[in-house]
């Protein structure tokens, strides 16, 4: 987790165990249902208040969630920068400026945090997910609103990602 910078960073000592953090976001009362009916899901669907997790994790996202349920996208220091920037820009602060906790996570050790933002159906999480990796082309946030809208923008990077593994890889001695 060392890879974490700027403010963000405060919450490496939330999390000192922790190799991998994840973040989530989403509608407040819906996210933190641990059992969410229909009345959850109609609340979910007006404009609210927002939420975000952290899990902290000692193994590998994809190990797990499982790599059906993960994608590995290689970001630059700069992209990780950014990307934390955003993250702490959606965190709602006390007045010495630490995230404020609002409640147990849905995982081990996860917590869900207050959020700036505000859910709604035009900004949903899948919006949240596309802004965060809005900075690598060809993703846009712009219009998207279910998670296939933000997976159907990922191959480019895949097939980028895979092509700088192999140049790595046939750049080594011994071709490994």
């Amino acid at each position: 987790m060392g890879v974490i910078k700027g403010p963000l960073a405060a919450l490496k000592a939330e999390f000192p165990s922790a190799g991998y953090l994840v973040f989530g976001w989403g509608a407040r009362d819906y996210y933190m249902a641990r059992n969410p009916g229909i009345g959850d899901i109609l609340r979910a669907v007006a404009s609210g208040p927002a939420v975000m997790l952290v899990i902290p994790l000692k193994i590998a996202p994809e190990a797990f969630f499982g790599i059906s349920n993960a994608v590995v996208i290689h970001v630059s220091p700069g992209g990780i920068e950014r990307l934390s920037q955003l993250l702490w820009n959606y965190l709602a602060t006390d007045e010495e400026g630490v995230p404020r906790r609002i409640g147990a996570g849905l995982y081990p050790e996860s917590v869900f945090y207050a959020s700036i933002g505000t859910y709604n159906l035009s900004h949903t999480c899948n919006t949240w997910t596309a802004e965060g990796a809005a900075g690598y082309r060809p993703v846009s946030a712009t219009g998207v609103v279910f998670a296939a809208q933000v997976l159907d923008q990922l191959p480019p990077l895949l097939e980028e990602a895979g092509e700088h593994s192999e140049r790595t890889s046939n750049s080594l001695p011994g071709g490994t």
